[in-house]
């Protein structure tokens, strides 16, 4: 099955978020980089939020259920 395509955005932070963003970075299990650790919030707490019955599980993507399909 192929994976949804990927979107880019832009993202400001202030200088106190960018601070908490490097901590996580030192730990090793956020990357390498901001972005690599914003990826990685984001998408762990999608999941937290999903698994609280906060967020609903997205619907596949219909070019994504085409491929599915073949």
């Amino acid at each position: 099955m192929a994976a949804p395509k990927t979107e880019d955005i832009s993202v400001q932070i202030n200088s106190q978020t960018a601070w908490y963003l490097d901590r996580l970075i030192e730990t090793g299990l956020y990357g390498n980089k901001r972005t690599d650790a914003i990826r990685t919030v984001l998408y762990d707490h999608c999941k937290l939020l999903i698994a609280d019955g906060k967020l609903a599980m997205a619907p596949m993507q219909p070019e994504v259920v085409a491929v599915a399909a073949r």
